[in-house]
C-alpha cells in the first residue's frame, strides 16, 4: 500500500502524524497561567477545536487523543488532570467540532447536555457527602454560566454551522469558529472541572468562584487565538489543491 492510500477515517495517516505532533509539541507555549494554580492553558490546546475541521471529527479525535497524550508526558502542567483530560479536553473537542460544522449537531447536544449535569453533581452530590462538602447553591449552579452559553449557541445556530464555516466570507467564518470552540472546548471543561474535583476535593465555593469570575476573561484569549489561527489557516487550505479529506470543511 502505498503512503497516498495509508488512510483512517479517510484522512492520511501522515496528517494525523503530523498535527499530533503539533498539538503536542506547541503543549510548551503557554497562553495563560490558572487562576487556582496547578498548570496553564497552552497554544496546544487552543488549537484543539480547528483540528476537527481540517481533517474532519474522527481522524480530529485520533490526532487529539494521540497530541494530548504526547502534551501529558513532555508537559504535565498542560494536561494536569491526566490521561481523563487528554480525553476530556483534546480528544472530544474535535469530535463536537467536526460533526457539528457537517451538519450532526444534534449528535453534540446529548454531549452538552451530559457535561452540564456532570458539573453540578459529581463530586459534591455524587459521591457527595461525608467526602465532599455540598455546594452553595444557586450560586454554584449558576457559576458556570459562560459554558452553559455553548450549549444556548449550539441549539439556537447549529443548523447553519456547516454553511458559515464554509462561506467566503471571513465574518461568518470566524464566528462560525467562535461558536464550534464554544460548543465543544467551552462545554466539555464542565467534565474537567468536576474530575478535578473529584481528584483534588477542592472546595465547592473555590471552584464556583473560579469559574464565575477567571474562566470567561481567559477563555476570551483562547477565542482571539483561534480566530487569528483558524480564518487564513481554512481560506490557506482552500486554495492548496492538497488531497481532499472527508468531512474537512476546506476540502469541498
Amino acid at each position: 500500500m502505498s503512503k497516498a492510500q495509508a488512510t483512517v477515517f479517510g484522512v492520511p495517516i501522515s496528517w494525523i502524524a503530523m498535527i499530533a505532533a503539533i498539538l503536542g509539541g506547541s503543549s510548551v507555549v503557554p497562553l495563560y497561567f490558572f487562576a487556582e494554580g496547578g498548570g496553564y492553558m497552552s497554544l496546544g490546546y487552543a488549537l484543539v477545536p480547528l483540528v476537527g475541521l481540517i481533517i474532519g471529527p474522527y481522524g480530529g479525535f485520533l490526532a487529539g487523543l494521540i497530541g494530548g497524550t504526547i502534551a501529558m508526558f513532555i508537559m504535565p502542567a498542560a494536561v494536569s488532570g491526566g490521561f481523563p483530560y487528554v480525553i476530556f479536553l483534546w480528544a472530544m473537542p474535535p469530535l463536537m467540532t467536526g460533526l457539528a460544522a457537517n451538519g450532526k449537531w444534534k449528535l453534540v447536544v446529548p454531549i452538552d447536555i451530559v457535561c452540564l449535569l456532570v458539573y453540578n453533581f459529581i463530586p459534591y452530590y455524587f459521591p457527595g457527602p461525608p467526602t465532599y462538602d455540598l455546594p452553595p447553591q444557586p450560586f454554584y449552579a449558576i457559576s458556570a454560566y459562560w459554558y452553559y452559553i455553548g450549549i444556548i449557541l449550539l441549539i439556537a445556530t447549529g443548523f447553519k454551522l456547516p454553511e458559515w464555516i464554509r462561506s467566503s466570507d471571513k465574518t461568518k467564518l470566524a464566528l462560525s469558529i467562535i461558536i464550534l470552540e464554544w460548543i465543544s472546548c467551552e462545554v466539555m471543561e464542565l467534565v474537567a472541572w468536576a474530575w478535578t474535583a473529584y481528584l483534588f476535593n477542592i472546595p465547592p465555593i473555590v471552584v464556583a468562584s473560579v469559574v464565575a469570575f477567571a474562566v470567561p476573561w481567559q477563555r476570551v484569549l483562547v477565542l482571539i487565538v483561534e480566530v487569528a489561527i483558524g480564518v487564513p489557516l481554512i481560506e490557506g487550505l482552500r486554495k492548496s489543491g492538497l488531497r481532499k479529506i472527508p468531512m474537512a470543511v476546506w476540502s469541498e
